[in-house]
């Protein structure tokens, strides 16, 4: 009987999929196909807006992302990104993971120390520079070379 049950689930959910179909993607700023969505929505991507959204976003060290919610640097990310900073400053008496916590006012705000975020201001297409430096190298070095460039290149940054 339960071997049924599952079967029924499952292909009611493929059924119910069956016709949707994702109209996303994931592009570099430098390659948004703005016509394509000028055409099917109706919206015009500007070069300012698109810098706003990248300067908007930011990557915290640990990995995750989030986004400036504020002029004064106030970043929204998820829960499990500041786990281990409430964790930390938590105390027996105040226990942030467990009871949440909500600031009424801007002096109430925490900080987590330590923590870092970087945020994307601009990018550079370094493909010419990084063939190259490939260019005519023994099969078993091309890796190195490729890293000893890409590192250099860091370096100028």
């Amino acid at each position: 009987m339960i071997g049924m049950t599952r079967f029924l689930v499952m292909l009611c959910t493929v059924v119910m999929c069956a016709g949707v179909a994702a109209d996303e993607g994931m592009w570099t700023l430098d390659n948004v196909p703005r016509d394509t969505i000028a055409r099917k929505y109706h919206v015009t991507l500007t070069d300012q807006w698109l810098q706003h959204l990248q300067q908007s976003v930011v990557r915290l060290e640990s990995g995750c992302t989030g986004s400036f919610v504020s002029g004064d640097g106030l970043i929204l990310t998820n829960h499990h990104c500041s786990a281990e900073c409430l964790t930390d400053l938590s105390t027996t008496q105040r226990d942030l993971i467990a009871q949440g916590f909500v600031a009424a006012k801007r002096e109430e705000e925490v900080r987590c120390p330590g923590q870092q975020v970087s945020v994307l201001m601009a990018t550079e297409n370094v493909t010419p520079q990084v063939t190259k430096a490939m260019t005519g190298v023994a099969t078993a070095q091309i890796a190195t070379a490729r890293n000893k460039t890409l590192t250099d290149l860091e370096g100028q940054c």
